[in-house]
């Protein structure tokens, strides 16, 4: 009995008939499906593709739908620009629906920030951009940057030491 598994996402590239059906046939067992991204009728089709290819080739490949948990994301930003941020620049992170642009960006987080202390890490886009907070004022985080890059829109928040509630 195999008890290995090859689980492939689909995605923007990997969403058409031609691209699933030879996925199948070099081995994928699962199609995953991240609902974090693209709309329900994106997913649906390839739902259907996936399904229309199994009833085909006489395959039982499944369907993982991977559900987006509870996220903290990054807000928009002025014309739908990136910021740069720069090693040991001041930055700031502020509670709401602010168009973020310069050293300020606005975050979703709805709880209470007083639960982020001085001294902790916030990760940003997958731990590329690293932030260490310096103070926490009303809704607002002030932060240096430790590892910098381009900040952009709706990517996510993550800061582990923090007992954040949801």
């Amino acid at each position: 009995m195999v008890k290995t598994r090859i689980i492939c996402t689909l995605g923007p590239s990997s969403g058409n008939e031609t691209i699933i059906r030879k996925m199948i046939l070099a081995g994928m067992d699962v199609a995953r499906l991240n609902l974090s991204h693209g709309s329900t009728r994106l997913h649906k089709e390839k739902i259907e593709i996936v399904r229309r290819i199994n009833h085909r080739y006489h395959r039982a490949i499944k369907i993982l739908l991977d559900l987006e948990g509870l996220r903290i994301r990054t807000g928009m930003l002025k014309s739908h620009r990136p910021i740069e941020l720069k090693r040991r620049q001041i930055f700031y992170l502020r509670q709401g629906n602010i168009i973020g642009e310069g050293n300020i960006a606005g975050f979703n987080y709805e709880g209470s920030i007083s639960d982020i202390r001085k001294g902790q890490h916030i990760f940003i886009d997958d731990g590329n951009i690293c932030l260490k907070v310096l103070a926490v004022r009303n809704k607002t985080l002030r932060t240096e940057v430790i590892v910098g890059g381009f900040l952009k829109e709706n990517k996510g928040i993550n800061i582990p030491q923090a007992r954040l509630r949801f």
